[in-house]
């Protein structure tokens, strides 16, 4: 992946970092100042094919109505969808069907199960492990509930 990246200045050792930590099965965390070029990182990572490395999702949090857990999660899905639309388009029908559920789920917990039955499509569907690349995170991570994020990690443990 590095010598896809090479373009982006300064940022040889967030790259490495990135790989060290993707080739652990681990997670990891950019932070740093404002304006030096994180989110250019994340979103060309997010513009890349899938690849033997995985599949990097990109998901803008500013883009996020609130921070509550059912628009992170249908943030993360919108772009769970792109890439299905683009890299897998045999799932055509079933990304639209779980967008519409998404959307229109009457309780958080249909909306959670809508959200794990797309996320389960696309780990079927797209080179694993996928890569969420979560961009202004650090206020969806403080308001959401904590539930959301322990589904996510049971999800990775699977």
């Amino acid at each position: 992946m590095t010598t896809l990246i090479q373009t982006l200045i300064g940022r040889a050792g967030d790259i490495e970092y990135i790989d060290r930590t993707i080739a652990q099965g681990a997670c990891c965390a950019l932070v740093g100042t404002s304006n030096l070029g994180k989110t250019a990182l994340l979103r060309h990572l997010g513009e890349l094919p899938p690849s033997g490395a995985g599949t990097f999702i990109y998901i803008d949090c500013n883009q996020m109505a609130d921070h509550s857990t059912r628009a992170f999660l249908a943030a993360t899905w919108r772009a769970l969808a792109a890439h299905l639309d683009k890299y897998a388009p045999d799932a055509a029908g079933l990304v639209r069907r779980w967008s519409w559920q998404l959307v229109h789920a009457p309780s958080a917990l249909a909306a959670q199960t809508a959200f794990e039955e797309g996320l389960a499509l696309a780990l079927d569907k797209l080179p694993c492990p996928l890569i969420l690349c979560l961009d202004e995170f650090d206020q969806v991570y403080q308001q959401c509930e904590g539930q959301t994020f322990l589904n996510l990690r049971s999800l990775q443990d699977r």
